[in-house]
């Protein structure tokens, strides 16, 4: 595609003008839109993946069985220290599905919204990510 071509594109999608566009931007903010579009619906191709996995460095996929033919899929980074802390809190509370709902929240990449929004499936996925809480093994004694 020309310069032209990939601007009435860009405009075509509802993108905002990028001052000093070229085809190189252009390209990158329609492949980016798209990427994001898809990852709404629940689509994330091998390229979001590893663009995430760049970007935070762990990419979790998290899966919920909504009936033997239908998963709701969604993707979660690492979490960060003042969000572990956050959920060990409400863990801590025998809250585990609010620990599991902030988790989500909180950690969210993209995939099926349903995830968040659908009661049955974001009740599954937030019991599902309170897995993310991981702790290293050690050992402490009295001297």
């Amino acid at each position: 595609m020309n310069l032209q071509e990939l601007k009435d594109k860009a405009k075509e999608l509802g993108l905002t003008e990028i001052k000093n566009p070229t085809i190189k931007k252009l390209e990158k903010q329609i492949t980016e839109f798209k990427m994001s579009q898809e990852t709404k619906k629940g689509i994330v191709s091998e390229a979001q993946i590893e663009a995430w996995k760049q970007k935070h460095k762990e990419v979790h996929t998290l899966t919920v069985e909504v009936s033997d033919n239908d998963h709701a899929v969604c993707y979660l980074r690492k979490l960060n220290r003042d969000h572990i802390a956050i959920a060990l809190s409400l863990y801590n509370q025998d809250k585990l599905l609010e620990c599991g709902e902030h988790i989500v929240q909180n950690a969210w990449l993209g995939g099926d919204e349903r995830c968040k929004i659908h009661e049955d499936i974001a009740i599954g996925a937030a019991i599902q990510a309170n897995k993310l809480i991981t702790f290293l093994n050690g050992s402490i004694k009295k001297n």
